[in-house]
């Protein structure tokens, strides 16, 4: 017989379901496939996060 699992309380008066852990291990044409996936996905990141990073035209030297 599994034991149930308890809802642990919360600040607001409510309750919260349990967490769950998984691991997953991916087979040879898998991992290549999620290797490229989050590859692509951090390039695309980067990208989008360096204008933020870049100083513009009118930005003072102390601010670099």
């Amino acid at each position: 017989m599994a034991a149930a699992l308890a809802r642990r309380p919360l600040k607001n008066g409510g309750t919260a379901a349990p967490s769950a852990y998984l691991r997953l291990y991916p087979g040879g044409a898998q991992r290549a496939a999620l290797t490229l996936a989050f590859g692509c996905a951090r390039v695309v990141f980067n990208d989008a996060r360096a204008p933020a990073k870049t100083p513009g035209p009118g930005a003072a030297l102390s601010q670099l």
